[in-house]
């Protein structure tokens, strides 16, 4: 049987940034960091300090998948003197600063929004964000409702939170936007378990790029599912790709010290669409160190990011799930190739090419997807109708069960052949990554003498979905009525009649 979290583990080293490529990487930060630092800079007065942010400063970041153009993040906050300062002052005094030095003002592309960037083309193409800021002092808040409102909401790391710069495109206004990068990365870090037996952080000047010897679960983890995402997006709209704080975030909030990356990610990729609300009419992924700010906030202008988020969820589950049906290093190969993408993968398996060679000089059997003893004893139900399709070979979809036990204002994640209660709700969807268009079909079937006696023992019926799912009609809606244990079977139907997928069937077992 292959062991998933080691692959994973190694393949999560190979599409990470080598030695040279963050050595690189570090020079140009701690270059650029010493420049805005020196004494004799006019911005001197300010007590400039220097800090990275992002996947870099997490631990999270991965090769492009052509494995050039990488970015790195760095703030340049403003420290003293900063009373009564205003943003265009102070996003332009970097800005100056940097032009200063004759090599960076050659690299120094125009002004963005928000950040001064610098371009390398040395043997590593890569760019550098540079994102001018002062602290979150009172005098900002206590004057500015808005800024009011989001100091009251940062409930943790009050005291790492930043104002940053911020042009409006069209009015070429400047205004302070409030950021907490710094606390997010201490939030990250108490969820990856680094350090986690630190009684604090002494921030000098400049902060190095930090160095992660040996990488958590969840940070390689996210380096996985950053690259599946990558992948699944080179033949779809790169627009509407999920952002890395998304995953990030959601990912982290899943973590529980959990030790093994396969059973890690399937388990994330379960819960992280449970963890996404709705406020307002709106899709919300809350910062967790800054309530009021919204990763997902640009669902609500282009509402098929949200479409395009939970259809990658639900096909990377299913690539991930389907890694088990692998049985020799030569699928392990080829599926990996066409979800990680070629190069890392290449590198991956000259680890195992012994394994590769014995097997192309082996003839075996492809694996046998058998019954589950759950259909066995669904076929002997004699009120249960067989389904009036030709059956594919292999069950390749699942299914996802949601209970609510708070007459459906949350529901959370619940296991096939767990004991529930009456009287609550219930939502059941498929998971599978078979292409559009299809109709979902579901059937149900009781069982027990109180659905006999209610006269709703069922079972002779294929009936339609009736919730959506990244905007497909999909999904089932049930309430918990009867003591006895129940069956959900789910069928993929294609041109009306052609069952081009189906499920083990899902037990509901009730209690008396």
């Amino acid at each position: 049987m292959m062991d998933y979290n080691k692959l994973l583990s190694e393949l999560a080293d190979e599409i990470d940034i080598t030695d040279s490529q963050e050595g690189a990487i570090r020079t140009a930060y701690n270059g650029v960091a010493d420049w805005l630092n020196q004494n004799n800079a006019d911005i001197a007065r300010h007590n400039v300090h220097i800090f990275p942010q992002g996947s870099m400063m997490y631990g999270t970041a991965v090769k492009p998948i052509s494995e050039d153009d990488y970015d790195i993040d760095l703030v340049c906050e403003f420290r003293d003197n900063v009373e009564d300062l205003e943003p265009e002052h102070v996003k332009k005094s970097v800005g100056k600063r940097i032009s200063e030095n004759a090599r960076y003002r050659t690299m120094l592309q125009p002004e963005g929004r928000r950040c001064w960037t610098l371009q390398y083309c040395d043997s590593l193409n890569f760019h550098m964000d540079i994102l001018p800021a002062i602290p979150f002092k009172e005098r900002y808040y206590r004057s500015d409702s808005r800024l009011f409102e989001a100091y009251n909401n940062m409930s943790i790391m009050r005291e790492l939170a930043l104002l940053a710069t911020d042009k409006n495109k069209e009015t070429k206004k400047y205004r302070f936007i409030p950021s907490n990068p710094r606390g997010y990365a201490e939030w990250f870090k108490e969820k990856t378990l680094i350090g986690h037996n630190e009684k604090g952080m002494l921030f000098e000047n400049i902060e190095r790029v930090p160095t992660y010897p040996k990488k958590t679960v969840l940070q390689k983890s996210i380096q996985i599912l950053k690259r599946h995402r990558d992948v699944y997006f080179l033949s779809r709209n790169d627009e509407y790709k999920p952002i890395s704080m998304i995953i990030t975030t959601l990912a982290a909030q899943c973590y529980n010290g959990e030790n093994n990356i396969y059973e890690f990610i399937c388990k994330a990729l379960l819960k992280m669409p449970t963890l996404i609300v709705r406020e307002n009419d709106q899709y919300v992924v809350k910062n967790p160190v800054m309530s009021n700010e919204n990763f997902a906030d640009k669902w609500k202008e282009k509402p098929q990011k949200a479409v395009e988020f939970f259809n990658w969820v639900n096909d990377a589950y299913v690539d991930f799930v389907n890694l088990k049906e692998l049985t020799t290093y030569s699928e392990v190969d080829k599926t990996f190739k066409e979800i990680f993408s070629q190069k890392p993968v290449d590198r991956l398996m000259q680890k195992y090419g012994e394994y590769l060679r014995e097997e192309k000089n082996t003839s075996y059997c492809p694996q046998i997807i058998e019954k589950s003893k759950a259909l066995t004893m669904l076929e002997r139900i004699p009120h249960r109708k067989r389904p009036p399709w030709n059956l594919p070979r292999k069950f390749r979809v699942g299914i996802q069960g949601t209970v609510s036990l708070d007459s459906g204002k949350s529901y959370q994640n619940f296991s096939s052949g767990e004991l529930l209660p009456k009287g609550v709700f219930l939502q059941f969807f498929p998971i599978h990554s078979l292409p559009t268009p299809y109709t979902v079909k579901w059937q149900i079937t009781n069982t027990g003498n109180e659905a006999r006696n209610a006269g709703c023992l069922r079972g002779g019926e294929f009936e339609d979905a009736e919730l959506r799912r990244g905007g497909i009609l999909c999904g089932k809606k049930e309430e918990t009525s009867y003591a006895g244990t129940h069956y959900i079977q789910c069928f993929i139907i294609k041109n009306g009649n052609q069952c081009i997928g189906m499920s083990q069937p899902f037990v509901v077992k009730i209690k008396e």
